[in-house]
């Protein structure tokens, strides 16, 4: 019999990993089971709202959130994950006693410093009735460097997939939260400190509810690659994943492609170059180069401005990037794009799309 109330309602189960269903891709992807933000609204605005009060019990929590109402699968999921994208965590606290195996210990960790987005994403799946995975792999996050290697490294990040109905999906709450340094337009995961919070804005990334496998696999690599959920067909090594194009969520919703053989790390012979790129939507460009000397990057060495040997071409449907390079050494490329900035907390920015190291030997 269902709770009616606070007072019914007993904290259930959770669900229990082992008892999974195998990984295995989805049946229907992320734009078949929703087909636009929108028909979150209602989810979205409740988990909002939740978000915003103090709870005694995590049991009271998830009577708010989830069994006071009346949701399926992919809105508990969503749910979730909206609330957990909205809460201040190092603010939570709760009443009553707990240890230190309870989920109210979990919800915690960002007081102590040890907390993990994707650890309490799955606490509040699993006690909400739905089958989820805690996923170790590697990720290219904001401070990654084109050319840096995983391999013989621990796993860097964590993240979740969740059994809807009866397919597997990608979700990453921690990095569905980031700041953007209004100053330089620069992309930060949620936990880095500033010295000047005003400079930094606030946005919440959708793109990482339901990622599509094809684009996942571009910033995540799980360390069993069965939780990629690629076909059989699409199984890519660490080295291989290493040797990817860093691409941001911004080259997906351009609606970017890669036209020729791209790789992270470009060897420029005799200094020259060329890197094309389709795209099928209302975009603007830019880009950035700049001279790598140890772990500083420079827009100018010996005094050249190292951008102005490169030229931007932009046809209807292609972005050319003709390269020229003036030294020998190692460079950074990051390409920008415009969207619809109306649609962005900081107003008329680009936002990086890609980034290289190009590498001239001549």
């Amino acid at each position: 019999e269902m709770a009616t109330s606070l007072e019914q309602f007993e904290l259930p189960e959770p669900t229990d990993p082992e008892n999974c269903p195998p990984p295995k891709p989805a049946d229907l992807s992320r734009y078949d089971i929703y087909p636009s933000d929108e028909i979150f609204e209602r989810v979205d605005y409740h988990a909002i709202e939740i978000s915003k009060r103090d709870h005694r019990t995590f049991r009271e929590l998830l009577w708010d959130l989830i069994y006071s109402q009346t949701f399926n699968e992919l809105e508990i999921a969503r749910a979730c994950f909206r609330w957990l994208t909205a809460k201040k965590m190092e603010t939570i606290t709760f009443n009553n006693e707990y240890d230190d195996e309870s989920p109210e210990f979990i919800l915690t960790g960002f007081k102590r410093g040890d907390g993990s987005y994707a650890k309490v994403f799955e606490i509040l799946c699993s006690y909400s009735g739905l089958q989820v995975m805690l996923v170790n792999g590697y990720a290219k996050g904001a401070d990654y460097m084109p050319g840096d290697v995983f391999k013989f490294h621990p796993h860097n990040h964590s993240w979740t997939t969740v059994f809807i109905n009866k397919n597997w999906y990608i979700i990453d709450p921690h990095w569905a939260m980031r700041y953007i340094n209004a100053e330089t337009e620069e992309e930060h995961n949620l936990h880095v400190a500033t010295d000047n919070e005003a400079d930094l804005v606030y946005e919440y990334d959708n793109f990482y509810f339901i990622m599509d496998p094809a684009q996942a696999i571009f910033s995540h690599y799980p360390e069993d690659f069965k939780w990629a959920l690629l076909p059989p067909e699409e199984t890519y090594s660490i080295e291989e994943f290493t040797d990817f194009p860093v691409t941001k969520t911004q080259f997906f919703r351009s609606h970017m492609t890669f036209t020729g053989g791209h790789r992270s790390v470009l060897n420029i012979d005799n200094g020259e170059g060329l890197l094309t790129f389709g795209y099928n939507h209302s975009v603007c460009f830019y880009f950035k180069l700049e001279y790598i000397t140890g772990e500083h990057l420079n827009r100018r060495h010996n005094d050249i401005n190292v951008s102005d040997y490169t030229l931007q071409e932009t046809l209807r449907n292609a972005l050319n990037l003709y390269i020229r390079l003036p030294f020998s050494g190692d460079y950074l490329l990051t390409i920008y794009s415009q969207v619809n900035a109306k649609n962005s907390a900081v107003p008329n920015t680009y936002r990086a799309a890609c980034l290289y190291r190009l590498k001239c030997q001549a």
